[in-house]
């Protein structure tokens, strides 16, 4: 064998030799990366439930809100949503509903409620403190008292004696002309009346003492609606100092539309609500329809209804209100208290409990409203089971926000 075959021979042999060991070093190099990529997806496995991953998320976005809305518009609530809005529901049931005339409307006090407090001697005025209107007084309480201390001597007799003798004129006046016919009888008596009341301010003035004062007492136990005066004026004897009503009847004045002249004839009561939003209902405090019907020059063009009942507490004299006359009766008549319906840009709307947890709004149609409760006219049936208290939580609960504790302002 010559040195050219040894040499082909030989880069032959290691040829193969290089071969086999690639052949058999493929497979431990694949089993070998194929280990590595496991280990590597296990440790980013472990990594991300490190980080709690999809239930710390969850967790998170539970927290956001109390309700869910389906795909079918159903509101789901949890149990401690419920309780943090504080929902009650009412079952629909026909009933009567009364015809409603709205109108605007004032307190005021019934025509024997009110009484005068008359200055039964001339001097300063000095009220008790903390007695504004509006307060509380109880039959025999001071009011104010009347002084003419630091006053000239005699100053407060002089006035008296003036406001005398101007009386006294008046009705030497009063007699010629009412024995001539030129005044009335009334008119005269009044004049005589007056006389007697300047008399008693000059005794009043001349027998009490200047330094001590004079004691105004209330002659009946009410509240003090109107005050006339200041303290530290000065007044003569007979002034008017203060009123003061009973607060146990009020009057309700309601001023009606003339359009509505025929429907007031059927008015059997009513509903008010004051400026701050107190809503009362008279059906319970004996409501007494006094007067109605006979337009009113003065008022335009309105007709004044007068109704009296007594005071719940808390409703005084001038106070302004707006007015649900009732006037007849319809039945069969669907309708919810005035806490159900939720308004969102014009749209009127309730939520109805379709089973646990679980609401669902419904588009309404109303009709009239008596300020405590609304006709509906489409939109509910009999059985529904509407919410009347927390109405506005359902609604924000269906729109993911969350439900806070429970307030009074609905």
């Amino acid at each position: 064998m010559n040195i050219k075959e040894r040499v082909r021979r030989y880069y032959a042999c290691r040829y193969y030799i290089c071969v086999s060991f690639l052949i058999m070093a493929a497979p431990v190099a694949v089993l070998t990366g194929c280990g590595e990529h496991q280990h590597a997806v296990h440790d980013g496995h472990d990594e991300h439930e490190g980080h709690d991953g999809h239930d710390e998320h969850e967790g998170e976005h539970a927290d956001e809100h109390d309700g869910e809305k389906g795909d079918d518009g159903r509101i789901v609530l949890s149990h401690e949503a419920e309780e943090n809005a504080a929902i009650k529901t009412e079952v629909v049931e026909p009933g009567a509903f009364h015809n409603v005339i709205r109108a605007g409307g004032v307190i005021e006090n019934t025509p024997t409620a009110e009484r005068v407090i008359s200055a039964p001697a001339s001097g300063m005025v000095r009220f008790a403190s903390n007695l504004v209107t509006g307060s509380d007084v109880r039959r025999g309480a001071v009011i104010c008292t009347i002084s003419s201390a630091g006053m000239e001597p005699g100053e407060g007799v002089a006035s008296a004696r003036a406001a005398l003798a101007a009386a006294r004129k008046q009705l030497e006046q009063g007699e010629e002309l009412y024995k001539s016919n030129l005044i009335t009888k009334r008119e005269y008596e009044k004049l005589k009346g007056d006389v007697a009341t300047a008399e008693a301010a000059l005794s009043g003035v001349s027998t009490r003492s200047a330094t001590t004062g004079v004691a105004v007492t209330a002659p009946i136990t009410g509240y003090l609606v109107r005050v006339n005066v200041r303290s530290g004026e000065y007044v003569n004897a007979g002034d008017p100092i203060a009123v003061i009503s009973q607060s146990k009847n009020l009057m309700l004045r309601a001023d009606v539309s003339e359009r509505h002249a025929a429907s007031v004839q059927d008015i059997v009561g009513a509903n008010i609500v004051t400026s701050s939003g107190q809503a009362v209902s008279l059906a319970g405090l004996q409501p007494r329809v006094v007067s109605g019907g006979v337009s009113d020059p003065a008022q335009g063009y309105y007709i004044p209804v007068y109704i009296e009942f007594n005071n719940p507490g808390g409703l005084y004299s001038g106070t302004n209100v707006q007015v649900f006359l009732l006037g007849g009766e319809r039945t069969g008549v669907i309708s919810v208290p005035k806490s159900a319906v939720v308004e969102e840009a014009g749209v009127f709307s309730v939520y109805v409990e379709t089973g646990h947890c679980t609401y669902e709004r419904r588009e309404i149609k109303q009709g009239m409203n008596d300020g405590q409760r609304v006709e509906v006219l489409s939109g509910l049936k009999p059985g529904d089971k509407v919410v009347t208290n927390g109405a506005m939580s359902v609604r924000m609960a269906g729109m993911g926000s969350k439900i806070q504790g429970h307030t009074h302002n609905h």
